[in-house]
């Protein structure tokens, strides 16, 4: 992959391609990117500072689809030590994960963070899991913030733009079809038909619902980011909407279809920031995402990577970057 080119999952996501920065005359040369170690303030997340979280196809992980956790309560930064702040990315149903830390679920409001060696945070309290606030342990305070006991705030990924929307499909009967509009990342519902709506479950399992029947059913193991997958149908949901002369009481068998139509993700620019000194360059920090560029202001310059309009993404700077 090209240095600094921005791409789209099909969840909205943004991921950037380490790149490099240099200045001939100087010499100077920075390479930026999760690839690189670096950490800065995230100005599309109310200023709050993380480690960069290295994507899925490698490069750094921007987010975009509601779906990433953040965690912030300690000065991040490599320069005073690794920490369990940042923008955590979804892995796998309930777990998350940002350099080198992973947040895992283990019950609807029970949540760790934990460095692969030992547990750094519980959560303590807060709503569902995993969003809340959690209180570091003693091996947590004593490798990551000189003995003192912290607390650690993770909170949703605010502001990021819609989630898909999902089709649904009938093999037969008459359960809704068409499209369902995601209300947040675990609840869709239909646009024909507010009775009916899907509910997606931390683990993975997911349910088509009329009022609150349960007409057909995915099971456990699938992406809780994802409504998409086959759904077979319930007892309750065969004899209510697949009644046949053959089947007059239970109803015969159908499958429910589920899948992703469009989305809506995040609109603004990547960009990186750079600071010079005497106009020489000492420093480059980002990726970050932000729905206004900033502008320049003294020895601070804004270098935009790409545009997101909301539908496709516009590559405005693709390679090495040749700084003056």
């Amino acid at each position: 992959m090209m240095g600094f080119q921005c791409s789209y999952d099909r969840f909205g996501d943004i991921v950037m391609a380490d790149g490099v920065v240099v200045q001939p005359r100087t010499g100077a040369r920075f390479s930026v990117g999760a690839g690189a170690r670096t950490a800065g303030v995230y100005a599309g997340r109310g200023n709050e500072e993380i480690i960069l979280a290295t994507g899925p196809r490698g490069g750094t992980f921007l987010g975009g689809s509601g779906n990433a956790m953040i965690s912030s309560g300690l000065v991040a930064g490599l320069s005073s030590g690794r920490k369990p702040t940042g923008f955590f990315r979804p892995i796998s149903p309930g777990i998350w994960m940002v350099g080198g830390f992973v947040l895992t679920v283990t019950g609807s409001s029970a949540a760790t963070i934990s460095d692969g060696t030992g547990i750094v945070a519980n959560l303590t309290t807060g709503g569902t899991a995993p969003v809340g606030d959690y209180d570091s342990t003693s091996y947590g305070a004593t490798h990551y913030n000189g003995g003192t006991a912290f607390t650690l705030a993770v909170a949703g990924e605010a502001g990021a733009g819609g989630f898909p929307s999902a089709m649904v499909e009938v093999t037969a009967g008459t359960a809704q079809t068409g499209i369902f509009e995601s209300a947040d990342q675990w609840n869709y519902e239909s646009v024909d038909d507010a009775d009916w709506t899907i509910s997606v479950a931390a683990d993975g399992s997911a349910d088509l619902l009329h009022l609150t029947d349960v007409i057909a059913t995915r099971p456990a193991g699938n992406s809780p980011a994802n409504p998409a997958g086959i759904y077979a149908a319930t007892t309750a949901g065969k004899a209510a909407f697949n009644l046949t002369v053959e089947e007059p009481i239970d109803g015969e068998p159908f499958d429910v279809l589920v899948g992703l139509v469009g989305r809506v993700p995040r609109v603004g620019y990547v960009y990186l920031e750079v600071e010079e000194d005497a106009g020489a360059l000492v420093a480059v920090r980002g990726p970050f995402f932000v729905a206004t560029l900033p502008a320049p202001s003294g020895d601070l310059y804004y270098v935009e990577i790409a545009y997101s309009d909301g539908f496709a993404m516009r590559q405005d700077q693709l390679g090495t970057i040749i700084w003056p």
